[in-house]
């Protein structure tokens, strides 16, 4: 399973935002994730969490972006976080056989005022790859976000350009999330697996 996001931001202010990022987490056979303690209020948390059994929600006080229900369980959320979430723990699914849980945070160079994500794409295959995905990036700054799961097999995207991976694997399932940070020129992005 493949999916291609696209996370555009609003600046609160007249110009736009760059992001950064922050750091990361993970977690594995648990109904919860830790918010990494060094996000700040204001910063932009996204969580890939995934579940071979149970229905994929999305965490209170979140934001959904993509779920899926089938032979794994996937959502895909944000949330623009406030004082007092770092360090925090964040239920998503609660059913923990095949848990695998990836949270990245951005942090906005301005406060932000809208979270937009848009060419959501996604591509849900069993026993084979995925389609070809494509995300357009109207204008940065943006956030381009890609997640690919496998069970008992090593997940990959064949693309150079991410800026970052972060991978974990439990009981057979392996999920690796990526960025990439456009914060001056749009790209175009096609991926692979």
């Amino acid at each position: 399973m493949s999916i291609a996001r696209l996370m555009r931001m609003g600046a609160a202010g007249e110009a736009p935002a760059t992001y950064a990022f922050v750091a990361s987490s993970t977690s594995t056979n648990l109904a919860t994730i830790t918010v990494p303690v060094d996000a700040q209020s204001g910063d932009i948390a996204i969580l890939f969490d995934t579940t071979a059994t149970g229905v994929a929600a999305y965490p209170s006080g979140w934001t959904g972006i993509y779920q899926e229900d089938g032979t794994f369980e996937t959502s895909v959320s944000y949330r623009v976080l406030g004082s007092g979430d770092a360090g925090s723990t964040v239920t998503g699914h609660t059913d923990t056989a095949y848990s695998v849980k990836i949270m990245l945070v951005f942090r906005p160079s301005t406060a932000i005022a809208t979270v937009t994500p848009s060419s959501v794409n996604s591509s849900g295959t069993q026993g084979a790859l995925p389609p070809q995905q494509s995300i357009v990036v109207a204008s940065p700054p943006a956030l381009v976000l890609g997640m690919i799961r496998a069970y008992q097999a090593e997940p990959f995207v064949n693309e150079t350009f991410w800026d970052g991976e972060i991978a974990e694997t439990y009981n057979g399932v392996s999920v690796k999330a990526y960025y990439e940070i456009q914060n001056d020129v749009a790209t175009n992005r096609t991926i692979t697996a």
